[in-house]
């Protein structure tokens, strides 16, 4: 897998993420083969419903007598479509999990669009030839869709406003070149726009004899009291040709309307009036009746314009028509008439020997065309037509929104928007980093390595120095395109990706692709299994923080067969409470005695609360715990500081059987010791590091701790206040190292002037600056509030970067100790910024 890995990699330029089959797709059940078992009973039954309802009416359409109706035939029709589309929904998923079983990982194309090809031409095989072109040409036209969707999307279009009927017009005009050319031979697109714009002019549109007598008057009186142009083929007037073919095409869109508003309310008869009365059901008879209104409108006007009858009036009006479409705007048939004139222009080519004919084409068109719209319902369903995702969710009994969609956000795709909140239910026992073929390699972090020297810049240095260090300067020569934008553009940018920054948009995408976080898979403990009462005195905060850390706990405990937990810089033992409540033999230490007292008055006798300093020699007093009661779980949430290092080490020190398992969430790494680089205690990352010639320092270890940037994503007054506290306790920095001005919260130019000549009137010192002096420097260093805000956005794009080091480098130290290991999220970003658990366990 190693190999394949890093050929997939390096070679071929994917990303590549260790996670199975079962994280991705079939989560609702580890097993591939039962997952397939779980969706074809509910799949096949959805598909007989659909096909049925379909063949049914198709047939009654065609036959028009219910008891001419081929029966066995029909059967045998609805059979073979449901087979066909159940089994392109089987093959989608077998061959999902049949690359990921040959790979041993995931890449964005083995987990979308290559499988959904192979599935789709399987399936395309199976269903009735006669009907391929057909299904072929309807997939087309959503591919189509979904791709300018996309387009739009990632910011390379622009969404046009009614620009279905720019396209529906380019389709229009084609067909009626056909027409006007070929006549009804050239197929049956021209026969259906005969109708749609009333073309036959050897035939009056109505039938005046079934009129009422005033309605007959009217007409007649149009038709012969107007004009008609010589030129014009039509039998009456310009304006009855006009009229009478909107008022004919009204009447049958209407009645389309109400039909589908009765079929609409067939499992809700109650709402049958309310659907009969919508003014929404008024859109199809506009839509329809404007058609041939416009067209004859432009027809007839230009031909009396200019005053000749030649090819181009009949298409330009044809496009003009187009403009109906604004009653009813829909891009399906849009789509449909492009699609189809492409397809007369590609036929009447090959007819002419211009172009190739493919025995097979309808099979390919197929299989490329479905196979890119079912890629995007995996990896970005937002990009395809809400009634076609509607459509899937049926046939797979709503699976289709289980995918963890979060994983595929590392491929670059924004694939959780539709579930931002969503976090599969996973059996941790069948994750991908229990799997013992997986193997893990450093050429990820040494990506990071690159990417972090290549971006120095933005972790040299406290945001506190920003002045004093003159990086408002060195910044904007670094980052010419962000110092044209304002903070909310830039933040922006970080979702839309335009192509108007193409340096910016470089270091977001490779921030992305070597970025090694991941979502939380991890499932709190509701309120069921742990009560909000008992969460009495505990902040809503730390209460999330100790759902979601308890239910990987126990988890992990429970696989490994443990019983006692043991945990270091436990406070007051709100966590250790919580795991008591499931069986476990609890054991809690913590340097602070005052902690360690209200410890053991929250717990009954049997636990146990140990007032003492972890360090390296703790050793000996954990392993005669794991002894007396063991094994152990080891756990520590938020240890700060050396705290993690030192857990870890006593770990590994440990016996395999009497501590296999260790659960650790650090935080604080800024205050780890820095003698001798020693904030990093493993033997890669420092090798890493030396080889990209990679300096960390304390800054760049308290931005690994800090909030991350979504802590932006917020108003602009809560944007502008952050900006002016970062501004001023800059400029205090500049102005006196000494002067201190953490905990104030400056908002404006009175409020700094104030606080500064209080403290100075408070120390008596003479290199206070006066007060024109001080507002002098304050209006140089104004037209940089901005980029001090800017600098701090960019800054917060390398935390979970710069956290992931840290968090590597115990990750590499386990490894080379021996032990299994990995990184995860224990709980979402949301409930804390510092959710990194590295888990290890040993045999």
């Amino acid at each position: 897998m190693a190999v394949l890995s890093k050929f997939f990699a390096k070679f071929l330029g994917l990303d590549v993420v260790p996670a199975n089959c079962y994280e991705t797709i079939h989560v609702w059940n580890p097993s591939c083969t039962n997952s397939l078992v779980d969706i074809i009973p509910n799949g096949f039954k959805f598909c007989l419903k659909t096909y049925a309802m379909f063949y049914l009416i198709s047939n009654i359409v065609r036959k028009g007598d219910p008891r001419k109706i081929d029966y066995k035939r029909l059967i045998k029709d609805i059979l073979r479509s449901s087979t066909f589309l159940t089994m392109n929904m089987v093959y989608l998923l077998y061959f999902i999990c049949w690359h990921y079983h040959r790979l041993g990982f995931i890449t964005w194309p083995t987990v979308s669009f290559l499988p959904s090809i192979i599935a789709s031409f399987l399936a395309i095989l199976i269903e009735n030839p006669n009907r391929r072109p057909m299904l072929a040409l309807y997939l087309t036209n959503l591919a189509s869709e979904t791709f300018y969707r996309q387009l739009v999307n990632h910011g390379y279009l622009r969404f046009i406003k009614n620009g279905e009927c720019l396209v529906f017009g380019i389709g229009l005009m084609i067909v009626t070149y056909f027409y006007k050319k070929y006549g009804e031979k050239a197929g049956e697109m021209t026969k259906l726009i005969k109708f749609t714009h009333h073309l036959d002019n050897e035939k009056n549109v109505l039938d005046l004899k079934t009129l009422h007598p005033t309605i007959r008057l009217w007409l007649n009186f149009i038709r012969k009291g107007y004009t008609k142009h010589n030129l014009c083929e039509h039998a009456n007037s310009c304006a009855s040709i006009a009229l009478e073919s909107g008022l004919r095409n009204f009447s049958y869109g209407l009645m389309a309307s109400m039909a589908l508003a009765f079929l609409k309310s067939i499992r809700t008869p109650t709402k049958l009036f309310k659907n009969l009365v919508n003014s929404g059901n008024l859109g199809l008879p506009a839509f329809f009746a404007a058609l041939p209104v416009m067209y004859h409108l432009v027809e007839c006007g230009l031909t009396r314009l200019f005053n000749k009858k030649c090819q181009m009036i009949p298409i330009i009006a044809a496009g003009a028509s187009s403009s109906a479409m604004v009653f009813f705007p829909n891009t399906s048939i849009a789509m449909y008439f492009l699609w189809k004139g492409i397809e007369m222009i590609y036929f009447k080519m090959a007819e002419n020997n211009l172009a190739p004919r493919f025995k097979y084409g309808d099979i390919l068109l197929y299989a490329l065309s479905t196979g890119f719209v079912l890629g995007n319902v995996i990896v970005e369903p937002h990009a395809v037509r809400k009634g076609y995702l509607n459509f899937l969710r049926g046939l797979t009994g709503d699976r289709l929104d289980l995918f963890n969609r979060n994983i595929f956000t590392k491929f670059g795709f924004d694939s959780n928007r539709y579930y931002p909140d969503f976090v599969p239910n996973l059996d941790l026992v069948h994750q991908m980093a229990d799997d013992p073929d997986f193997e893990p390699t450093t050429s990820s972090f040494s990506d990071v390595a690159v990417f972090l020297k290549r971006y120095q810049l933005l972790f040299q240095y406290p945001l506190k120095d920003f002045f004093k260090e003159n990086v408002h300067s060195t910044f904007e020569m670094a980052f010419p395109e962000v110092s044209k934008m304002s903070a909310e553009e830039l933040l922006k940018q970080m979702d839309d990706q335009k192509v108007d920054f193409p340096e910016l948009n470089q270091f977001l995408q490779q921030k992305s692709k070597i970025m090694l976080d991941s979502p939380c898979f991890v499932q709190p403990f509701d309120e069921i299994v742990l009560p909000k009462s008992i969460f009495k005195g505990i902040t809503a905060k730390k209460e999330q923080e100790i759902r979601y850390f308890a239910k990987l706990i126990k988890e992990y405990a429970e696989i490994n067969n443990i019983k006692t937990i043991v945990d270091i810089g436990c406070g007051k033992g709100y966590l250790l409470k919580i795991l008591s409540r499931f069986g476990f033999n609890i054991i809690g230490f913590d340097g602070n005695k005052e902690l360690i007292e209200s410890a053991r008055k929250l717990h009954d006798e049997s636990a146990i609360f140990v007032h003492h300093f972890i360090t390296s020699e703790s050793e000996k007093l954990i392993k005669s715990f794991a002894i007396e009661r063991g094994p152990i779980g080891i756990i520590s949430l938020h240890g700060c500081g050396d705290l993690q290092q030192t857990i870890t080490k006593i770990y590994t020190k440990l016996d395999p059987s009497l501590a296999p398992l260790l659960l650790t969430v650090g935080c604080c790494y800024h205050k780890r010791n820095f003698e001798n680089n020693g904030w990093a205690f493993s033997k890669t990352i420092p090798e890493i590091l030396e080889k990209a010639k990679l300096i960390i320092t304390r800054p760049a270890l308290r931005l690994a701790c800090d909030l991350d940037v979504n802590r932006f994503i917020s108003d602009s007054k809560q944007l502008e206040r952050h900006q002016n506290a970062l501004f001023f306790k800059a400029i205090a920095e500049k102005i006196d190292p000494d002067l201190s001005l953490r905990n104030a919260k400056l908002q404006n130019w009175e409020d700094f002037i104030r606080i500064y000549e209080k403290k100075e009137n408070s120390t008596k010192n003479s290199e206070f600056m006066t007060k024109e002096n001080l507002e002098q420097l304050l209006k140089i260093y104004e037209p940089f509030k901005q980029t001090i805000l800017k600098y701090s956005i960019m800054q917060s794009l390398l935390q979970p970067i710069l956290e992931s080091l840290v968090i590597g480098d115990a990750y590499f130290y386990l490894q080379e100790s021996g032990a299994k290991a990995k990184i995860s999220s224990v709980f979402p970003k949301n409930v804390s910024s510092k959710n990194k658990v590295i888990i290890a366990y040993r045999q």
